[in-house]
């Protein structure tokens, strides 16, 4: 799983990637995301799949991703040299609705 919130995350146009949109930094102690998240890409050329909350702790790029702290999606497809911007939104156990946004390069080599 590669983490979207550590800069600009790269992909070829034919792999499909689990992505994983780390809120542990903007979530309170006891604060978890709860209901059902988007997940959304501009421009358009993306296909992006049905994003859930993680369930168990994981790991994503060497780093701990916490359960209920975080949101996982398969994103594949995309234009080669575009640069496409992602966002993840989801709401919380105290009513709050938390976003995260990050780039997506395409490249071809």
């Amino acid at each position: 799983m590669t983490e979207v919130n550590a800069g600009v995350l790269l992909k070829q146009p034919g792999e499909s990637i689990l992505f994983a949109f780390d809120f542990n930094k903007l979530l309170n102690t006891s604060e978890t995301l709860s209901g059902t998240p988007t997940v959304t890409g501009s421009p358009s050329g993306l296909t992006i799949g049905s994003a859930t909350i993680v369930s168990a702790d994981t790991t994503a790029l060497g780093r701990a991703v916490l359960a209920n702290r975080a949101v996982q999606v398969r994103i594949s497809g995309g234009t080669d040299d575009v640069d496409y911007t992602v966002q993840c939104s989801c709401g919380t156990s105290s009513s709050n609705t938390r976003v995260i946004d990050g780039t997506l390069s395409v490249r071809d080599s």
